[in-house]
């Protein structure tokens, strides 16, 4: 009921235009390990917004607005539904908020760039490509969890990139479940390696992070692990 009295108050809200451009605008920001873009539209009692990860990553927020402090839900693609707290702040917005019950406050600070309320992904991302350096196999040498600071158990042996963009791993843990994956996709965009992972209900996409190769030796270093590669010959 909290959640469509909220709807409500914003639908209203957006019914009669009154637009706040003090806060309304482009705002870019980082979210974990990648950079974010998106536009917010807001009036003095309510607020809308939605921001990119990727071309094709998008997250949304919708909330209500009092004194420039905001209380609304945020919806996180991959990763669920949200109940968030913010506040504007001159020109920048501050977003917090729980991923679990019992982890630390996650925050998401963006900064105004500018006053428009639309956006052009072009100036914003590169093309989506498959980066031939990638195609084949990889062994996978070392997973280091950056976090608490230790290597781990590897939970597969290797990868194989292929040139139609799809990926395959070689020799998974038993512990790990892909009965109901239907494929997996990977691309590159702006040294950044990202994954599309599909069920028989839905496609998320995940940023492993920024990747790096030299001769025969990738790394891909994530907001949670360093992951590193050598390829098999």
């Amino acid at each position: 009921m909290k959640n469509l009295s909220l709807i409500i108050l914003i639908i209203c809200a957006f019914e009669k235009n009154v637009f706040s451009q003090k806060n309304s605008g482009t705002y870019s920001g980082i979210f974990g390990n990648s950079k974010i873009i998106g536009t917010i539209k807001a009036t003095n009692s309510a607020l809308i917004g939605s921001f990119y990860e990727s071309r094709k990553k998008k997250h949304n927020l919708i909330g209500a607005v009092e004194n420039n402090k905001i209380e609304g839900s945020l919806t996180l693609e991959g990763l669920g539904n949200f109940t968030f707290e913010g506040i504007f702040k001159e020109d920048s917005l501050q977003i917090y908020f729980f991923l679990t019950p019992n982890s630390k406050i996650s925050e998401i600070r963006l900064k105004k760039v500018s006053s428009r309320t639309t956006i052009d992904l072009d100036k914003y991302f590169e093309k989506e490509e498959n980066d031939l350096r990638l195609y084949g196999d990889w062994d996978l040498l070392s997973k280091y969890d950056i976090l608490k600071k230790e290597l781990r158990k590897k939970d597969y042996q290797g990868v194989t990139f292929y040139s139609d963009g799809s990926y395959a791993y070689k020799s998974l843990s038993s512990q790990i479940n892909f009965k109901d994956i239907v494929s997996f996709r990977w691309y590159t965009s702006d040294a950044q390696f990202y994954s599309l992972i599909s069920t028989i209900k839905f496609t998320s996409e995940y940023n492993w992070g920024n990747y790096q190769i030299s001769g025969d030796s990738l790394t891909i270093h994530g907001a949670r692990y360093i992951l590193k590669y050598l390829r098999k010959k």
